[in-house]
């Protein structure tokens, strides 16, 4: 696979990459080296100038894939209850979001009687680490088999880091993070597969 986001500057070179299903990945580089341009690859957003990328044996299309869940540094917010941000509008039954947000730690925290709750503009009242955490309830509930994660816990603490990746690490799905820091004992303790992007190319760490 090759990718070149100017005509002038390729970002990406004979990176060849299977990822089995329910993998847990995370990648690392400096700034400018190509992460959230290979995020952008999986989504289908970027095409690839020389090879492709598939998803269950079928490329990737320019619309993205339903299959996917993309988690960013500061996660969107509606202004509305904590019911609609989690089912964006979807018809589920309480049992089933409330099972899902208990699952991400978010019941304890903010109450049994939280769905119908509003925590003001973008959820200002709730922390960074609460609102991501509804994202990736959001992407249980929608039964995601891919979630991608670009510097989604560079803004939090280390306690809030460690809680949210101890969740996605756990999942029953293939998890491909992004991500300037981390720990690579933790990563090694929890099968975390570990990749460095660096002059256009992948290598294993």
């Amino acid at each position: 696979m090759h990718v070149g986001t100017y005509t002038w500057k390729q970002i990406l070179k004979d990176v060849t990459l299977k990822i089995p299903f329910g993998s847990k990945l995370l990648i690392s580089g400096s700034s400018g080296k190509g992460k959230t341009t290979f995020l952008n690859l999986i989504q289908g957003f970027l095409t690839p100038t020389v090879g492709d990328i598939e998803i269950a044996k079928k490329r990737v299309s320019s619309d993205g894939s339903n299959a996917l869940a993309y988690i960013r540094q500061e996660p969107y917010f509606f202004n509305d209850t904590i019911r609609f941000n989690l089912t964006l509008g979807k018809t589920f039954t309480d049992e089933e979001c409330l099972a899902i947000l208990q699952r991400v730690g978010l019941v304890a925290e903010l109450g049994p009687d939280l769905l119908d709750q509003t925590y003001g503009e973008n959820g200002n009242s709730i922390s960074g680490g609460q609102r991501q955490r509804i994202e990736i309830a959001r992407a249980l509930l929608f039964n995601k088999k891919i979630i991608l994660l670009d510097e989604a816990t560079s803004s939090l603490d280390e306690n809030l880091t460690h809680q949210i990746r101890k969740i996605i690490w756990s999942l029953p799905c293939t998890v491909i993070e992004v991500a300037h820091q981390y720990d690579q004992q933790e990563l090694q303790d929890n099968q975390v597969l570990h990749y460095q992007l660096d002059g256009g190319t992948m290598k294993v760490i």
